[in-house]
């Protein structure tokens, strides 16, 4: 069947231009297929990008004036899928998930969002969503939170590095050490996500990224949660010397060495 020809304009290039009461439009461009799922990166990087996409391909281009960087069909892309239900752009790794959503045997494949290339994929990791992964740049990796366990990954290859049970949620605020590798964070429970963590208490913990030892874990007192639109945390998160500062219903202070 032939595909519709749909017309993108740049509504999200708000960014480049100084708001006035009649917006003009910098830049729009033709695609040669549907939109239905969209996402732009927020940052103010100039060479910044976003990427629009139907059922059956995906075009990423570049924000500043809308030229298209590549455009692949998923089946080209990632041949163990039959079919893509959601694109999760994670900007700061430089990558994106597409997803199979097949009732407890989900299909992830991870692809380069500069070059269209895949990087890897798997069954392994089910009822993934944006709320429980999280890039960790310091290890190039991502921590992603399930029913029973939290994983690390390599960003690039997948390749699984560790994974705990004794944390519970998804990763929140943290503070990485690069002297020795660990890292202080909170856990929260994300609204939508609220089933899926079963055992979900309060958790700050000091964890070995390299091989997912949890040194210390204390409970903190408050909720953990962050607004809706920018996903920035409502608390703040800080270490000093060898203090953990947690400002959350007040101030919470903890020994970073022993928790």
């Amino acid at each position: 069947m032939k595909k519709a020809l749909f017309i993108l304009i740049a509504a999200f290039a708000l960014q480049f231009a100084v708001a006035q009461d009649d917006m003009s439009t910098v830049w729009e461009v033709k695609l040669g297929h549907q939109i239905i799922y969209y996402g732009t990166d927020v940052s103010d990087q100039p060479d910044s990008y976003s990427f629009a996409a139907d059922d059956k391909e995906v075009t990423f281009f570049k924000n500043i004036d809308g030229s298209t960087i590549w455009t692949k069909a998923y089946k080209n892309m990632a041949p163990k899928l039959r079919k893509v239900d959601e694109l999760i752009a994670f900007w700061e790794s430089n990558t994106v998930f597409l997803f199979d959503r097949k009732m407890g045997k989900d299909q992830i494949a991870c692809v380069d969002m500069e070059s269209g290339e895949l990087l890897w994929n798997t069954d392994k990791y089910q009822e993934v969503t944006e709320d429980n992964v999280v890039y960790i740049p310091e290890e190039d990796g991502f921590a992603i939170s399930m029913r029973k366990e939290m994983v690390f990954v390599k960003a690039r290859t997948g390749e699984e590095v560790w994974s705990t049970t004794k944390f519970v949620g998804s990763v929140g605020q943290y503070v990485y050490d690069p002297n020795d590798g660990t890292m202080v964070m909170v856990n929260f429970q994300p609204s939508g996500l609220a089933a899926l963590f079963t055992g979900f208490k309060n958790q700050i913990v000091r964890i070995n990224m390299k091989n997912g030892e949890i040194l210390w874990e204390a409970n903190y007192i408050g909720r953990a949660i962050r607004k809706v639109i920018t996903k920035e945390f409502v608390f703040d998160l800080d270490v000093v010397d060898d203090k953990v500062f947690l400002t959350m219903n007040g101030l919470q202070v903890y020994d970073y060495n022993t928790g």
